[in-house]
């Protein structure tokens, strides 16, 4: 073997047998050599006769992590393959005490089979009674978020501590920081100069370790919805960007199994969920969209039974779930507990193509920097402190709303103010919670200016609602209708062939065509709103029922389809 190859090798056995160590016992019965580890088989007088070959790799145990939530011991493996020391994937102390278990480490180049299995294990047994006192046992993070008043987070300052999450792909998402401070905040202010909306969602992605901080009951959703370019997706990217790179958006394509598994994973985070809209396509949405939006907010998953027929621990977590779609999730048929719990905020206009693309340039580049700089001020000040805070803040904003909005809103629409205050400070290179009133009044007219579009959910569970809009839109194509005559009973045109409909007493008969592009303005499901609107006895859709009892020719067509609804007021030539 070259020089260099055993100088890596041997350098790395005394870096791990330290003079601390208690090696008696491994080396009177193993030997360790650049070429395999040997089983040393010795005379009555302890002189070694034959030295038996157990794997022709070397193997080391070189680190022992605690998980203390399932209170499990795992090891450190390395391999000695191809000049090199490689990390093994971690094992459990049950697993390296098992021949099948053990036999699986030949995925990864190690020389273990059947019939070398329990040599191995007696070795790696013996080299763990040596080394457990020697070396320091680390801490073991499965999940990201809040232990204590420390945030767990990959590429932060966590001495003793490896992160070991199951999703490999979110690993590499937020493992990370990348790109220039400076560059990245150039963009944020500029987003944030040009869209309050965009502003809102930023701070929706900053709020969410603010969640556990403040006590907050639940996982707020918050939904984008807007039309089809607007930049929805670049926005939801760029707030992406404030924890990792745009692998820590998620499509919407996913069970109710899936969803809660990865709501566990981002426990601390916000949860990005692109194009809702898509969902629509399912034949249960609504019942499924109903479900996820109580299991979401709610923040725990189902009960569910363990092998043995015992009582498995129930999934939990609390994050902010961020979603964009084009149209709205909510449907009349649960408007109640459901639209109480999810926060719709609607895109009015497109943004600039120009921000779009600096957006997407700067997001690619530059990702998880503000974050990490946000957890740095959040741990600074112990949680009875932004409790106090987050409270203080709320009293200001019920006050404001006057009952106009949801106490949950309400209470979201806080959250949201506080955190945008707090990356104020951080934005400043500030740690003095003494100027934080003068970030809140800031803060405070942008959330005031997204407050004043929301719509209430009590408003949207009634067709009188939609009717009021409806007739504003009447009213403005006013010009594109004709009239019933009494006398003739027919319709005197006097719009052309491409009529609308026409007016008879305090009511108006709209094309159905015409009218289902009336109700695209709602960004809802059509259907949806002609239920409420039946059920409140405000339209009769029955295919042109009333035009079939006046037997009216219109638009060239007998008796055509027609939406009756009331207009409450009556119109003549």
């Amino acid at each position: 073997m070259p020089e260099n190859e055993q100088q890596n090798f041997f350098s790395r056995c005394r870096q791990l047998f330290a003079e601390s160590s208690n090696l008696t016992e491994l080396t009177n019965r193993y030997k360790i050599k650049p070429d395999g580890v040997y089983l040393l088989h010795r005379d009555k007088q302890g002189k070694v006769y034959q030295e038996q070959l157990i794997t022709h790799k070397p193997l080391l145990l070189t680190a022992f992590y605690h998980e203390p939530e399932e209170n499990i011991t795992y090891v450190q493996l390395e391999l000695y393959h191809a000049k090199g020391w490689q990390r093994l994937p971690l094992k459990t102390l049950e697993e390296i005490s098992r021949t099948n278990p053990i036999i699986t480490l030949a995925n990864n180049n190690a020389d273990i089979n059947i019939t070398n299995a329990r040599l191995v294990i007696d070795y790696l047994s013996c080299l763990r009674s040596c080394l457990q006192e020697a070396l320091p046992q680390q801490k073991l993070c499965k999940y990201l978020g809040w232990q204590g008043d420390k945030f767990f987070f990959p590429g932060r300052d966590m001495e003793n501590t490896q992160f070991m999450l199951s999703d490999g792909e979110l690993y590499a998402a937020v493992a990370e920081a990348r790109g220039q401070w400076q560059d990245w905040l150039q963009t944020y202010n500029r987003l944030c100069q040009t869209s309050a909306e965009g502003r809102f969602l930023l701070d929706c992605a900053l709020a969410a370790p603010l969640l556990e901080r403040v006590d907050f009951k639940g996982s707020p959703l918050v939904l984008l919805y807007g039309s089809k370019g607007s930049g929805k997706s670049t926005m939801m990217r760029f707030a992406a960007s404030i924890w990792g790179s745009d692998r820590f958006m998620y499509p919407c394509n996913g069970t109710l199994n899936g969803f809660e598994l990865r709501a566990k994973l981002l426990s601390g985070l916000p949860f990005f969920i692109d194009d809702v809209q898509l969902m629509r396509s399912r034949p249960d949405f609504n019942e499924f969209i109903q479900s996820f939006i109580y299991m979401m907010f709610n923040g725990y998953g189902k009960q569910r039974a363990t092998k043995e027929l015992a009582s498995a621990s129930v999934n939990r977590w609390q994050t902010l779930n961020i979603l964009s779609s084009e149209t709205t999730v909510l449907t009349p048929e649960f408007y109640g507990g459901a639209g109480r719990r999810i926060l719709e905020v609607r895109l009015p206009q497109a943004l600039p193509r120009e921000l779009i693309s600096e957006c997407n340039r700067t997001s690619a580049k530059c990702y998880g920097l503000a974050g990490r700089k946000m957890l740095e001020l959040l741990e600074r000040f112990p949680a009875e402190l932004w409790q106090e805070k987050y409270a203080q803040v709320c009293d200001r904003l019920f006050a404001v709303d006057e009952n106009q909005h949801e106490s949950t809103q309400i209470m979201v629409l806080a959250l949201v103010m506080l955190a945008d205050a707090v990356f104020a400070l951080v934005k400043a290179g500030k740690e003095d919670l003494a100027e934080l009133p003068e970030m809140l009044a800031d803060a405070e007219e942008m959330l005031l200016q997204i407050m004043a579009e929301l719509e209430n959910p009590e408003l949207l569970e009634s067709g009188e609602y939609y009717h009021e809009q409806l007739v504003n839109t009447v009213s403005a194509n006013f010009d594109c209708f004709d009239f019933y005559n009494q006398d003739s009973k027919q319709v005197d045109g006097r719009s052309g062939y491409k009529s609308y409909g026409f007016f008879k007493d305090d009511y108006v008969c709209i094309n159905s065509k015409v009218f289902n592009g009336f109700l695209k303005q709602f960004a809802k499901p059509a259907n949806s709103i002609k239920v409420l609107l039946r059920d409140a006895k405000l339209i009769d859709t029955d295919e042109g029922r009333f035009t079939k009892q006046v037997n009216v020719r219109f638009n060239q067509l007998n008796r055509p389809r027609m939406v009756c609804m009331k207009y409450n007021e009556t119109k003549s030539a």
